[in-house]
C-alpha cells in the first residue's frame, strides 16, 4: 500500500470512527466517489474538532492555511501546517475531479 491510500485509509477511518451511519450510507458509492467523501469529510472533521473539541484557533488558521494552498494553482506543497495525510487525500481528490 502506497503514502496516498494510507492517507486515504486514515480519512476513511476518522469517517468510520465518527459516524458510522454516514459513513455506511456511502459504501455503495464507485471507489473514486467514496475516496473524495472521506477526505471531505476528514477535513470538515478536523475543522469542528479544531474548535468543538480542542478550541484551537491556530489549528483552525493551520487548516485554512493549508486549504488556501490545495486550492491555489501551486504546484509544489512543501509542507501542511495540519493533518498532512487528510490535506493529502483532499489535495488528491482536487487533482482528480478538477483536471
Amino acid at each position: 500500500m502506497n503514502q496516498l491510500e494510507r492517507d486515504y485509509n486514515h480519512c476513511h477511518n476518522i469517517m468510520k470512527e465518527h459516524s458510522k451511519t454516514f459513513s455506511y450510507a456511502f459504501d455503495f458509492l464507485d471507489l473514486k466517489r467514496k475516496k473524495a467523501i472521506w477526505a471531505i469529510y476528514a477535513v470538515c472533521r478536523i475543522i469542528d474538532d479544531s474548535i468543538d473539541k480542542y478550541k484551537d484557533l491556530e489549528q483552525l488558521n493551520g487548516i485554512a492555511r493549508d486549504l488556501d494552498v490545495i486550492y491555489s494553482d501551486c504546484d509544489y506543497i512543501q509542507a501542511y501546517q495540519s493533518d498532512a495525510a487528510i490535506m493529502n487525500a483532499l489535495s488528491n481528490i482536487e487533482y482528480i475531479f478538477n483536471t
